[in-house]
């Protein structure tokens, strides 16, 4: 479903002669809450100059502005007199990205003031709505004001900055390409599961207002690989604030919630220790270099600074129509017009589509499951980052068609790199499926292309783990989880084998075969000698999967159909071996 903008525009200014947005979000709204900013949230307002010492982040100064008409502005600029005002967009640094973030109903805007911050100092663009009633104008405004993000990100909180966040991504999507929604609901008639989106949803359990169960219901019309994030919070819990109930009388109001989130690993609010916190929070000084934020709270900002996907660089790419053709089992049947063409001695391939195991509640994933009519060995493999899974079809059918069955999970903001995603082998391996039990339990293995195949080698490097008898990965990387060193296979006979293309672009300045074969790193994470390193003559990084051209990758001088068929030749060569099978 598409909406159309300009009539939403139309039809919500026309109703009110203050051109009012109420009837852009419809929801009743019985609470009486007045939420204002606490000092951490204020501290986080003051513009930034000179720039601290490094000399690896993006960021240099920071500079905030309240325009009018659109809200708080925060900028990374080579220069921190910047004045946004005047137009003076020649000393922005070029962010690719850009994060508009719409606040709740009666949040004083400034309590989003800390996430604006982290986003300007990684490297983008951020900007706080002030007009409440004109948000859908405001994010208009925003982005043709600042025309420098390539792509942009929303970030909607409660029931009003959520609602309107969700329906302005629904009209203005591809151009948004990111959703983030705290204690939100999706509105009515909006559905994203079948778009190559990029959605987060925080909600919490505490949450009266937008109770977890509202927020769950909303899952089948959210995409497979959204990320959901169940935490330990209430409504207002997402914005550095505090609330307090407005009450109908001569008392005065009463304090709802304290939650500066400048805390541990715990909420503070009781006892002598919680107390103090409160003192400091109400202190005029600046205490943030003695303060930790819990780990909730450090997700919620990792969410928009991670470098994984950092706004405007983890741009989500789709599966082309080629790519998708290969799960058509109609195509994958010989004798048909336009059937697909099998390898010498190639077994029939079929494609099902199964829902993904799973053990927190989330929307259903899927996973792909490619099977050969005659099954030597099963094969996990984990998709590239911010890759459609299904791009990975024309490949698992080459190597399917030797005899691997392949199973391609799906993952949360297609990044399997975090420890639920890395163990969904252990799941997949294990479940009860027919289909899969077909595999023997000793004939697994696991794989994956580029960040996947860092998912894959991590995999390999837990205990306990399902056995598995080999790592095949694709132009794979030999590091560790986010924060974590990476896992020492140095005395595992586990066979392992890198194959990547000689026209690799994605390794930087690096040659592809220093970048894979001969990294000073090797000797510190495998066994040499159990480990090959399988250059493809003319093959690049994105023909590995069919999404289309990835920056700044080179161009191969092999086609698409054949590095499939190189790749698939010697994946399967190699599982041959390592499963103890005569090639």
């Amino acid at each position: 479903m598409q909406l159309d903008l300009t009539s939403t525009l139309s039809s919500s200014s026309s109703s009110s002669s203050s051109s009012s947005f109420s009837s852009f979000v419809s929801w009743p709204w019985p609470w009486g809450y007045k939420c204002s900013a606490t000092a951490v949230a204020e501290a986080a307002m003051r513009p930034i100059c000179p720039p601290p010492a490094s000399g690896t982040s993006p960021f240099l100064s920071l500079t905030v502005t309240n325009l009018a008409g659109i809200g708080y502005v925060f900028v990374n600029a080579t220069d921190c007199t910047i004045n946004s005002r005047e137009g003076s967009f020649e000393k922005i640094i070029k962010a690719s990205g850009g994060v508009i973030i719409i606040p709740e109903k009666d949040v004083d805007p400034i309590a989003y003031a800390p996430y604006a911050q982290a986003i300007a100092k990684d490297g983008n663009f951020a900007a706080i709505l002030t007009a409440e009633d004109a948000a859908a104008y405001g994010v208009i405004d925003t982005m043709a004001m600042f025309p420098i993000p390539q792509v942009w990100a929303l970030m909607g909180h409660g029931v009003s900055g959520g609602q309107t966040a969700a329906k302005l991504t629904r009209a203005l999507f591809p151009r948004v390409s990111t959703l983030i929604l705290h204690a939100s609901v999706l509105p009515s008639g909006v559905d994203f599961s079948q778009d190559n989106l990029d959605v987060v949803v925080n909600y919490g359990k505490k949450d009266l207002m937008v109770t977890p169960e509202m927020v769950e219901a909303s899952f089948p019309r959210l995409p497979g690989h959204v990320s959901v994030n169940l935490l330990n919070k209430s409504h207002y819990d997402f914005a550095f604030t505090t609330c307090q109930y407005k009450v109908e009388s001569k008392q005065p109001a009463t304090v709802l919630s304290y939650a500066p989130l400048i805390y541990g690993d715990h909420h503070g609010g009781d006892g002598e220790e919680g107390e103090q916190m409160q003192v400091v929070a109400a202190d005029k000084h600046d205490y943030r270099p003695f303060l930790s934020l819990s780990i909730e709270d450090r997700l919620l900002l990792g969410q928009c600074v991670s470098p994984m996907w950092r706004a405007g660089r983890g741009k989500f790419l789709a599966a082309t129509p080629r790519a998708l053709s290969f799960g058509d089992n109609h195509l994958l049947t010989p004798g048909h017009k336009g059937s697909k063409v099998y390898p010498v001695d190639g077994v029939v391939v079929q494609v099902e589509t199964l829902p993904q195991p799973e053990t927190s509640p989330s929307p259903a994933r899927s996973m792909i499951v490619v099977k050969p009519n005659v099954t030597k060995g099963g094969y996990v493999y984990y998709p590239g980052g911010f890759v459609d899974s299904r791009a990975y079809l024309p490949l698992a059918f080459q190597i399917a068609a030797r005899g691997y069955m392949v199973v391609i999970p799906e993952f949360p903001r297609r990044s399997g790199v975090f420890l639920d995603s890395i163990l969904i082998a252990d799941q997949i391996i294990r479940s009860n499926y027919t289909i899969l039990q077909s595999v023997p339990q000793d004939k697994w293995a696991v794989g994956g292309h580029s960040l996947g195949a860092v998912a894959a080698f991590n995999y390999a490097g837990f205990s306990p783990r399902h056995p598995i008898q080999a790592v095949v990965m694709h132009a794979g990387q030999w590091g560790g989880l986010p924060m974590m060193k990476p896992p020492n296979l140095t005395q595992s006979a586990l066979p392992v084998a890198n194959i990547y293309g000689s026209l690799d672009g994605m390794t930087g300045p690096k040659d592809p075969d220093d970048f894979y074969a001969n990294s000073a790193l090797h000797p510190l994470v495998v066994n040499i000698t159990a480990t090959k390193f399988l250059p493809v003559e003319g093959a690049n990084h994105y023909q590995i999967g069919d999404y289309g051209y990835q920056f700044p990758d080179r161009i191969a001088t092999i086609g698409q159909a054949e590095q499939e068929q190189i790749l698939g030749q010697l994946t399967a060569e190699f599982l041959n071996k390592a499963m103890g099978y005569n090639n």
